[in-house]
């Protein structure tokens, strides 16, 4: 029986609160995850584009579903994100542009705590909203990340 060899890539991360460093799992690579062409939509680096994530509302025990959409940096408004990742294999899964992704349990929880019954929340979270493994636009995201954060509401 033939075994299927599955490569996994890491990445290195830096908490932007505790400045810990470690690997965390990217999101599965190749052919074996078609629907990252579904959740992510090219960028305009010209137009200094970013990606938002709107939280639809929902319960505490729905699951969380979201919506990924490209903004201009200069004319948007969003929740700048910065949370601790956590450990990289304590993982939850949430729904993203209809597809499932899978987050850490942190940013899980930090979106799950943003959510509203009644009405939709706007974030911006680096580990979705720039496509990890496109490093051409991370490159140019991380770049922008001072501007990201200064542009947005800082929630900490």
């Amino acid at each position: 029986m033939a075994e299927i060899l599955v490569r996994k890539k890491y990445m290195e991360k830096v908490c932007p609160l505790c400045q810990n460093v470690r690997l965390e799992e990217a999101f599965p690579v190749g052919p074996s995850n078609p629907s990252d062409n579904l959740v992510y939509s090219s960028l305009a680096s010209a137009e200094r584009q970013i990606r938002l994530l709107r939280i639809l509302s929902g319960s505490e025990e729905q699951p969380l579903e979201c919506v990924l959409e490209p903004a201009s940096l200069e004319e948007c408004q969003y929740t700048a994100l910065s949370y601790c990742w956590g450990s990289a294999s304590d993982r939850k899964n949430i729904m993203v542009n209809g597809q499932t992704i899978s987050v850490t349990k942190n940013l899980e929880n930090a979106l799950r705590h943003l959510r509203k019954a009644d009405q939709e929340i706007v974030v911006w979270a680096d580990a979705i909203c720039i496509n990890q493994q496109d490093l051409a636009e991370k490159s140019i995201q991380v770049g922008m990340m001072g501007n990201i954060y200064s542009n947005g509401t800082s929630l900490r």
